[in-house]
């Protein structure tokens, strides 16, 4: 790898710093059910690990689960030096997205995702959302279970603020924080880094690694 384009997720996980992101693996503007060209789908995870983008990262809320499932199918056996990343505790309902970070609902979906992914251990976990009706404090503390379990190597965030980021890492260590940066518009642009810039520069400042997230498509 060339020195300078690439980074350490947790110290370990040496990665590329432009992964793939696979919320839109089922087709532009499609969010549940079968791709709309499954075998296009497949072609597209394997060529962004030809172009180099060995961090793959999806969500269980993605699809209702079938980008996992997608990229398990084509990526499985995974050659060494592939990083994947996956998201729970967040749902999709047509439009509409809401927080579901319940003890009980982070280890099912944990599981799920090893299935799909075809997986014995994730190597990044991240909540997708904070759920507004459970304590932070429980979700984090079953993302550390979970990695005391090794069901996962490394724990992030995503969708959080400084203070949220602060509260979830004096549970468990976190690595990264996921924010969104969409380039669609200037309007939209300049919104969304005004956002997330105060819990990126915390990350900075702690050398914690703040990943940005941004749909083409």
């Amino acid at each position: 790898m060339t020195p300078g384009k690439t980074f350490a997720i947790g110290g370990d996980l040496e990665v590329n710093r432009l992964g793939f992101g696979a919320m839109r693996v089922l087709g532009r503007d499609r969010w549940w059910g079968e791709p709309d060209d499954r075998e296009y789908s497949l072609r597209l995870i394997r060529r962004a690990l030809e172009l180099g983008c060995n961090l793959i990262d999806t969500a269980h809320s993605y699809g209702a689960g079938i980008s996992e499932m997608l990229i398990g199918e084509a990526l499985h056996p995974y050659r060494d030096g592939v990083v994947v990343a996956t998201k729970g505790g967040m749902h999709r309902v047509g439009e509409e997205t809401f927080g579901d970070a319940r003890p009980e609902t982070l280890r099912r979906e944990c599981e799920e995702s090893l299935r799909r992914l075809r997986l014995e251990r994730i190597d990044l976990y991240q909540l997708h959302r904070v759920d507004p009706n459970v304590p932070l404090e429980e979700s984090a503390g079953t993302l550390a279970a979970l990695r005391e379990e090794e069901r996962s190597d490394t724990i992030g965030l995503s969708n959080v603020d400084v203070s949220q980021l602060e509260r979830a890492r004096r549970i468990v260590p976190i690595v990264s924080m996921q924010t969104a940066t969409a380039w669609s518009t200037a309007s939209t642009s300049r919104c969304s880094r005004r956002a997330s810039a105060p819990a990126s520069r915390s990350c900075r400042t702690r050398r914690w690694r703040a990943d940005a997230r941004c749909p083409a498509g």
